[in-house]
């Protein structure tokens, strides 16, 4: 539960540290703006997501459901893998390559993650990895260049 906290904490702090909700959208903004806009919305739809997962497969492991668990590591892992593609993409919109560089290394930390994930444990101590290294650096980063 512990981890899943921090997932929370993580989500929250992106989305307070990246670009806010000011930051303008659509055929108007620039594609650094998007992509920071993007950057917030993927890491928003993704705590939820986990969270989800996670307080299921804990159900299910108190229920003694292996199955459950084994679609937990199959749905987390394909999560992170769906969040680094989404902020590769984003990389690939922009032109300053200092926002496409750290969009870049955080999707590599992140698919990293997703390619650690072999047992629900490592599900579960997933989050932590987030706080720590090349994906926290990352982030910092991006929230930094987003913030303008």
């Amino acid at each position: 539960m512990r981890r899943y906290i921090a997932a929370v904490a993580i989500g929250a702090a992106l989305a307070v540290a990246g670009c806010g909700s000011d930051t303008p959208e659509g055929d108007g903004a620039s594609a650094e703006a998007n992509a920071c806009a993007r950057f917030i919305e993927l890491s928003n739809e993704w705590v939820p997501q986990y969270g989800s997962e996670i307080a299921a497969a804990l159900s299910a492991e108190a229920a003694g459901d292996e199955g459950r668990k084994e679609t937990a590591i199959l749905v987390v892992r394909q999560l992170y893998t769906d969040w680094a593609d989404g902020l590769r993409a984003e990389a690939g919109n922009v032109s300053e390559a200092e926002l496409s560089d750290a969009l870049n290394r955080m999707a590599d930390g992140i698919a990293g993650i997703a390619d650690d994930i072999e047992t629900f444990e490592d599900v579960q101590a997933s989050p932590q990895q987030l706080e720590e290294g090349a994906v926290a650096e990352a982030g910092a980063e991006i929230a930094q260049l987003c913030a303008g």
